[in-house]
């Protein structure tokens, strides 16, 4: 299963990490696009409603679908998770 089956996002603007604030609020767990998403992973990989399987169902999709990328010396780049799912790593 690959994200472009699951969901169009639209990209955004990226975002400035200054503050802790600005990371927790950059990991927002109720965004409607990323929670959508999460929640189509889940039906198709669980048949029951334990929050093992939805961890690790979620887990197994970003593992077997993305790849990660260091960046580059010197530069910190956090993607936000709309960006990560839209780009891929």
């Amino acid at each position: 299963m690959k994200f472009n089956d699951i969901i169009d996002l639209e990209s955004e603007k990226n975002i400035s990490v200054k503050t802790t604030q600005d990371f927790v609020d950059l990991l927002n767990p109720i965004d409607p696009a990323v929670k959508e998403v999460a929640d189509k992973i889940v039906v198709r990989s669980c048949n029951s409603g334990e929050s093992i399987c939805h961890a690790k169902a979620l887990y197994y999709y970003i593992r077997d679908n993305y790849e990660y990328v260091a960046d580059p010396i010197d530069e910190e780049y956090i993607e936000d998770p709309r960006e990560f799912l839209l780009i891929g790593n």
